[in-house]
């Protein structure tokens, strides 16, 4: 830090410094501890677990530093979902001007209390924190609402977490309504509507001689996407026209009788999540900043091709090994840019210089992998299918930074077995992936290794008529997901066991 020579009279520290006063634990750090990301304010709450951060500023003035500390430090609680109490100097020192202006912030980055600037001042304030979570049966601490802990391991995230009995929370929520204690309040910036009108044209040839075979395709794509919603207070409505064209060839060579070469090429396209797509923006006019969706997103584009090697060792058996490549344009990143928002800052002119978070198309990727592959029928109905996918992915983000392509893990793994004769069929099987980083606006995030066991069975009741069981999620894996800058739980996700009885029969 230029203007400061700590190093002259102080050393580093090695640890991080909290301690506890009555029921709540309190975290100490000193001014450029909290400005620097992923600095020692993380380890307050990840290694001590403390309820308030207080930290000891000497920060000197500069035109728009108000601004710049309420906005960082707002976002520092809110990622931490940690109270943040900030002392900060006032008076001269040399040619420093220190402007006070202290900030106490709660866990959700709302500002409760500001100094004024170039003053002494003693604000006081009740800070409210949550009590510790007990073990055991949580019906007893919740009046049923939380029914019990949820065990499951990870390395980033949560060891238990309660489980919501949803019955409870909704005759709650319900008895709170109709009691006048809760208000419906119109979520503007959340409402909106996407309309697609498509057009689609495809062409395909096939073609075939000695060995070989194949065919070669075009499909042209023409879109009107309309977004509706509201933006500024007022209703919003952009219209986006694009279009596509998009050839591929297919191609399969026989090598011999059981030995079959294939390969492909395509230009493909995918469209934007419709979360992403609205027009809508939430306006935090103190700090001058916003956030919302962004109509004018680009499809997805990609480039790709993939060549395999198919070996049938029997009529129903087969193992393959293969290589694909994927270019792909127009990846999603959420970024902030500056724009003109109305009502976006403290005076009319100050809504130019809105810093405007949204998703916007500007990344760029590349995903190849290879892929094994292995079928095999017994002769007793029994069977099995494994398969293995390895992805070497990367993306450019918009600050140049590289990523792995957001949705792509670099790893996957599914297995099942299986058995079938004329009056049965079932199915058990497992799926597996590593690690991956959400898609579009959530890029943040990283969600942990999944796993997943299926199963089915099918009884061939009569000769058109079947009755069928299917299980999903036998063991009730959840979706852990973490913030990829402060290793910190962001969401625990539990979809739960699915079961569905079918009858199905045919004419």
């Amino acid at each position: 830090y230029g203007v400061f020579d700590e190093k002259r009279y102080f050393s580093a520290g090695n640890k991080a410094v909290s301690f506890t006063l009555g029921d709540v634990n309190i975290g100490l750090n000193i001014c450029e501890d909290t400005w620097v990301k992923d600095g020692p304010y993380s380890t307050l709450c990840t290694d001590h677990g403390v309820d308030v951060i207080v930290n000891l500023s000497a920060s000197p003035f500069h035109a728009g530093k108000i601004h710049e500390r309420a906005e960082m430090l707002s976002e520092r609680s809110k990622s931490l979902n940690t109270a943040i109490v900030y002392v900060n100097l006032v008076g001269g020192q040399d040619e420093l001007v220190f402007d006070g202006g202290s900030l106490i912030f709660d866990k959700n980055g709302e500002c409760l209390a500001k100094s004024v600037s170039f003053s002494e001042q003693l604000n006081t304030i009740d800070l409210e924190f949550d009590g510790p979570v007990p073990d055991g049966n949580l019906s007893n601490w919740s009046d049923g609402v939380l029914t019990g802990l949820h065990s499951q391991s990870s390395g980033h995230t949560l060891d238990a977490y309660a489980s919501l009995d949803t019955d409870k929370w909704w005759d709650f929520i319900s008895g709170k309504y109709a009691a006048g204690e809760l208000t419906e309040v119109a979520n503007l910036g959340n409402t909106f509507s996407v309309d697609e009108d498509m057009i689609a044209i495809y062409a395909k040839a096939d073609f075939s001689g000695e060995n070989y075979r194949g065919n070669i395709g075009l499909r042209y794509v023409e879109t009107e996407q309309t977004s509706s919603g509201y933006a500024d207070g007022a209703v919003f409505k952009e219209t986006v026209d694009y279009n596509n064209l998009l050839p591929s060839v297919n191609f399969a060579y026989d090598l011999s009788d059981d030995i079959i070469i294939r390969a492909a090429a395509s230009q493909v396209m995918s469209r934007a999540n419709y979360s992403d797509l609205k027009p809508g923006l939430a306006i935090n006019a103190n700090f001058g900043s916003a956030t919302g969706g962004n109509p004018d997103l680009k499809p997805y584009e990609a480039n790709q091709g993939d060549i395999a090697i198919e070996y049938y060792f029997t009529s129903a058996s087969m193992a393959s090994a293969g290589f694909f490549s994927k270019q792909i344009d127009n990846v999603v990143f959420s970024t902030e840019a500056v724009e003109f928002v109305d009502g976006c800052g403290a005076s009319p002119d100050l809504y130019e210089q809105c810093r405007v978070t949204r998703p916007r198309s500007n990344g760029e990727g590349s995903v190849n992998g290879i892929e094994l592959q292995l079928q095999h029928s017994f002769a007793n109905g029994f069977g099995v299918v494994t398969n293995y996918t390895y992805v070497d992915s990367e993306t450019t983000t918009p600050d140049g930074s590289k990523e792995m392509v957001p949705g792509v893990s670099e790893n996957s793994f599914n297995a099942s077995v299986f058995f079938e004769n004329d009056i049965i069929s079932t199915r058990l099987a497992y799926n597996w992936r590593s690690e991956w980083i959400g898609v579009g606006a959530a890029q943040a995030v990283k969600n942990d290794n999944y796993q997943q066991i299926d199963a089915s069975i099918i009884w061939h009741a009569m000769e058109n008529l079947d009755v069928s069981l299917e299980g999903v999620n036998l063991t009730n894996e959840v979706v852990q997901s973490y913030d990829t800058n402060f290793a910190l739980t962001q969401n625990t996700i539990e979809f739960g066991s699915r079961y569905y009885l079918g009858v199905s029969y045919k004419f």
